[in-house]
């Protein structure tokens, strides 16, 4: 019974490891229970597209992204916005702590902040200009096929998100992420009207991901809200996943 307990645990790993690898902590802007494992280091790229029919406003965004695994459980973010040199940039500390590991019958969930240092100010409403409070979330995902005993794992992996917090993350937000293929990925997730970076603006995210091999970048394309968005990002593994891994 232990042997097969273990087999199936490690079976169960597999698929977690497939159906995250294409995303780390959030999904754009949208927080998951997607979680860096202790040493892993996933680096981001985005440039975005506000279709924003002000003359005046950022014709583009960039956005750079690096999420740390400090621990298995503890997660540090930084985010910076590049508003195409119209405004200095900004950068935004987050972070997220795991306090229910997934296995074959719960969920993970996590618990997080975004802005841990208030450095967003509000674009628009009665608030403008003032600096923006702190939101917490909490947030849970489930990958839901996952292999029976000795099986290998069956596609597409299913993996679904649901979450509720405060402030910029006020109301509930999640979805479907999917890995249609081992190189292919998909989301469709919902998030609230974003005070920050979407007022008055509720959002389904679309996209699709594609990671050509196992040391190669995951390339993405999205659709959130009005803005189109095109990614690249790249997965670092230290030792201590490595050894982690042949446990």
């Amino acid at each position: 019974m232990r042997c097969t307990g273990r087999i199936l645990v490690i079976a169960f790993a597999a698929v977690m490891l497939l159906a995250s690898a294409t995303f780390a902590g959030d999904i754009f802007n949208c927080p998951t229970a997607n979680q860096q494992q202790a040493g892993q280091i996933d680096l981001g790229f985005y440039w975005v597209d506000p279709h924003n029919p002000n003359p005046k406003a950022p014709s583009h965004l960039n956005c750079y992204k690096a999420y740390l695994g400090v621990t298995n459980e503890v997660e540090i973010d930084a985010h910076v916005f590049d508003f195409n040199h119209a405004t200095p940039a900004k950068t935004y500390w987050n972070a997220t702590v795991l306090v229910v590991k997934e296995d074959l019958r719960h969920p993970a969930v996590v618990l997080g902040v975004d802005d841990i240092a208030q450095s967003a100010t509000y674009p628009a409403g009665p608030r403008m200009g003032q600096r923006a409070d702190r939101a917490f979330f909490v947030a849970a995902a489930k990958t839901v096929n996952s292999p029976a005993r000795g099986e290998k794992p069956k596609f597409p992996i299913v993996r679904l998100h649901l979450g509720v917090g405060t402030e910029r993350h006020h109301g509930f937000f999640g979805g479907v992420q999917t890995k249609l293929t081992r190189e292919i990925g998909a989301v469709a997730l919902f998030l609230p009207d974003d005070v920050l970076f979407a007022p008055d603006d509720d959002e389904w995210i679309y996209g699709l991901m594609y990671t050509p091999g196992p040391q190669w970048p995951t390339f993405k394309i999205a659709k959130c809200g009005h803005k189109d968005v095109l990614g690249i990002s790249y997965n670092f593994v230290g030792r201590q996943s490595e050894r982690a891994s042949r446990r």
